[in-house]
């Protein structure tokens, strides 16, 4: 054998312990990312377990979701909602709360703890509302208004017992 092809041969055979080393490394690797899948699906299933999910329209929707959504909209037309058995689920078990205006042939839901937030800033005089209110409450304070849990009395608006008794329903 020449000096050329062992020459060659050692620098294959250093290759290959490169290689070889190398490979130790990515197994080692692999082990590690395995325990962190395994620790990671726990996690995952013990937070599943925790919620109450249902299948629309090809996504997965949980409660603690949809609710902390209308919360932050203030309030969501029942015709946005796919999830029909869902909002049915959350209004009977008070989470939600449906409010239907018959004259304007509307229906929205709300979180008791919005319709909490914005009574509680009441009474408030009518043309201060803007400055009290973002877009959104305000239009839910005009249905309640419409609907009679919310009055307006010399010139502000103000809660009625109805509202009271609506939060104490949910």
């Amino acid at each position: 054998m020449s000096s050329s092809s062992k020459e060659v041969l050692n620098e294959l055979f250093k290759l290959l312990k490169l290689l070889y080393k190398k490979i130790e490394e990515i197994e080692v690797s692999i082990e590690e990312m395995k325990e962190e899948i395994q620790n990671l699906k726990k996690g995952v299933e013990k937070i599943l377990k925790s919620q109450v999910s249902v299948k629309t329209s090809g996504k997965s929707i949980t409660k603690s979701k949809l609710v902390d959504y209308i919360k932050d909209k203030v309030y969501l037309e029942t015709r946005e909602i796919k999830a029909k058995q869902l909002l049915k689920k959350l209004i009977n078990n008070g989470e939600l709360i449906l409010l239907r205006d018959d004259v304007l042939n509307l229906e929205v839901v709300t979180a008791p703890d919005v319709i909490k937030r914005i009574i509680e800033k009441l009474p408030v005089q009518v043309d201060k509302v803007d400055e009290v209110f973002n877009e959104r409450e305000y239009q839910l304070l005009k249905i309640l208004n419409r609907l009679g849990y919310v009055l307006v009395k010399d010139g502000q608006y103000v809660k009625t017992d109805l509202v009271k008794e609506l939060i104490a329903r949910s």
